[in-house]
């Protein structure tokens, strides 16, 4: 039988992971939505017929993007229970946590990016904007490296 601490660990590096996919999820939405908005508008002339239906087509779109989202949450908020609940040890749960968490920055990486490249691309960002993006792609790779050491330990010899 685990520990209740093991459980009380658990469910509170549950909860931070989902409040992070959750800012993460939001950030990717308002980058894509924004994105395809700027595009969109770019090459309309507001005067065109089909303005006002390419107008109802974006406010569909990002009405709808909430549920759809929301859908995705909650299967992703589900299966992280299980599969942080499940782990053998402190260590395995780390480095669950630490996977998870570097998929979440790299979430977080591609709507950065897609600000920037939006952005840059309006001519309103200079290259310095890449910085958040590179310094977010460094952290899921650190990440990731972090999380198969702890693989690794969880995996090997215990002492007793």
């Amino acid at each position: 039988m685990k520990a209740a601490s093991q459980y009380i660990l658990a469910y509170l590096l549950w909860a931070l992971t989902t409040a992070l996919i959750v800012v993460a999820a939001l950030l990717v939405r308002n980058a894509l939505i924004g994105s395809l908005t700027m595009a969109t508008i770019a090459g309309l002339d507001m005067n065109a017929p089909g303005a006002f239906d390419t107008s109802m087509r974006l406010r569909t779109m990002g009405a709808w993007s909430y549920p759809i989202l929301g859908i995705i949450l909650v299967v992703l908020v589900v299966f992280l229970e299980h599969y942080y609940r499940t782990a053998l040890s402190i260590l395995q749960l780390l480095a669950r946590f630490v996977r998870v968490a570097a998929f979440t920055v790299i979430a977080l990486f591609v709507g950065h990016l897609i600000l920037f490249l939006t952005s840059h691309s309006l001519g309103t960002m200079g290259w310095s904007g890449a910085l958040l993006p590179a310094a977010e792609l460094a952290a899921a790779a650190l990440l990731f490296g972090l999380s198969a050491w702890l693989r690794g330990r969880s995996n090997g010899p215990t002492s007793a």
